[in-house]
């Protein structure tokens, strides 16, 4: 999720509790914690004092926590923000429209390749409790068509059989990477126990990466 999807959405949410919107400043002290900025590069960058940042800052923290009902602060509002406006704007899980339920893909209703019996008869899919694969692309682009790409598909799954353990996809932005990965995911699920899907754009830190996995 980029910044200004998530800064719309809270403001959503703030303006449906409170009746206003969140001000300039406030929307800067978000993008800054984005970005991983201190609260001394925050003041620099909104030509304020380092004091008045961290007081607008604590404000903000006391505000946001009254409008989720969480104890958010500077450690832990990016992350909470970011699972409650993806858990909202891909909130299809119930709906009998959806094409994700309960985590798992199904990429359409008529000759879905998860249902039970296909996966049952699949000689690929792995020996274990799960009757389908546990797949979580909440945090994932939607994937609205499908340009082909047959020969690099190809190319993935034959890495996939010969137990790559790191495939890179690289390229200029726009060119389709996470089309094509998120088309490789729907073909090749049946395969794995669980994939996860985690945007590395603004290069999260190790232990945070993992604690959004657990």
């Amino acid at each position: 999720m980029d910044i200004q999807t998530l800064l719309e959405w809270t403001d959503k949410q703030v303006l449906e509790k409170t009746g206003k919107h969140l001000d300039s400043l406030q929307e800067s002290i978000l993008q800054g914690i984005w970005e991983h900025q201190d609260y001394e590069k925050i003041a620099e960058n909104n030509q304020r004092s380092y004091d008045h940042i961290k007081k607008e800052a604590w404000k903000l923290w006391q505000l946001l926590s009254d409008v989720f009902q969480e104890d958010i602060k500077k450690s832990n509002v990016r992350s909470i923000l970011e699972n409650k406006a993806s858990s909202t704007i891909y909130n299809f899980v119930n709906s009998p429209h959806n094409n994700i339920r309960n985590h798992h893909v199904n990429v359409c209703r008529e000759n879905n390749p998860y249902s039970e019996n296909n996966l049952k008869k699949s000689s690929n899919f792995p020996d274990n409790d799960h009757l389908y694969p546990i797949i979580n692309l909440t945090k994932a682009p939607e994937l609205r068509c499908n340009y082909g790409r047959k020969l690099e598909i190809s190319t993935l799954k034959e890495w996939l059989d010969n137990k790559t353990r790191l495939i890179t996809i690289y390229g200029l932005t726009g060119i389709g990477k996470t089309a094509l990965t998120l088309k490789l995911v729907s073909e090749i699920a049946p395969q794995f126990d669980y994939i996860i899907y985690r945007s590395l754009e603004n290069i999260p830190q190790l232990i945070a990466l993992k604690d959004d996995l657990k």
